[in-house]
């Protein structure tokens, strides 16, 4: 697993190509109408031998959400995206028994057949706890498109806890393009469904801001100034 390592930590800021995003939608046409369902549907966008690709029109905090799995008889990892949350990831086992206010370190290692040699890295120092079993951390949105672009393109994914004994998990792609384009649909239709909507047009000349003070010299700032 030599080669050159290229690391996409979740704090790094850079420009990623749109183009992925542009070619990302379609399926879900039942979430579209997810504003007006009375209780949680759930739906199966696409199912590959290790890949399956759903969506929900209300998680447990009461969001619409799309997510990408693979499932194993003791766990599991999850892509999912909320409008409220953005992107994130997801590391179950069933005998996991994780304290609440722990903090786990977890590498993603994607590997692809057309680039040997290469290593594309995604890393979090702070991954967080939910009921004793499941890891999770958020990815920043200047990341997302080449976090999905990466799952896309991936023939391995090699995920690694460092600061403890679990062994990495070694996860086949097969498939990860079909569930990675069905999961980008069901992004843009929620996006579509959940945007908002005015009954009139916007004002050509917004109102002048008012102000509690009359205005005098400009103040100089001290030390702690921002």
């Amino acid at each position: 697993m030599g080669g050159a390592v290229a690391p996409l930590a979740i704090n790094n800021r850079r420009n990623w190509n749109t183009e992925m995003m542009k070619r990302l939608m379609m399926t879900a046409a039942a979430l579209a109408m997810l504003a007006a369902a009375a209780q949680a549907k759930d739906y199966v966008f696409y199912q590959g031998k290790y890949w399956q690709t759903f969506g929900t029109t209300s998680n447990s905090e009461g969001q619409p959400m799309c997510g990408m799995a693979y499932t194993a008889p003791n766990g599991a990892f999850y892509v999912k995206w909320t409008p409220e949350i953005g992107l994130g990831v997801h590391a179950m086992k069933l005998n996991w028994k994780l304290p609440a206010t722990a903090k786990v370190a977890m590498v993603l290692r994607f590997y692809d057949k057309a680039k040997p040699g290469a290593v594309e890295e995604f890393s979090t120092a702070a991954g967080f706890i939910s009921g004793g079993k499941n890891v999770m951390a958020t990815i920043k949105a200047d990341n997302s498109l080449e976090v999905i672009r990466l799952f896309a393109a991936a023939d391995r994914l090699v995920i690694s806890y460092p600061n403890g004994d679990e062994p990495d998990w070694v996860l086949p792609m097969v498939g990860s393009r079909n569930a990675t384009e069905a999961f980008s649909r069901c992004v843009g239709d929620i996006r579509a469904a959940v945007a908002p909507t005015s009954p009139s047009a916007p004002s050509a000349s917004p109102a002048k801001p008012t102000s509690p003070a009359k205005p005098g010299k400009a103040a100089v700032a001290d030390d702690g100034s921002v």
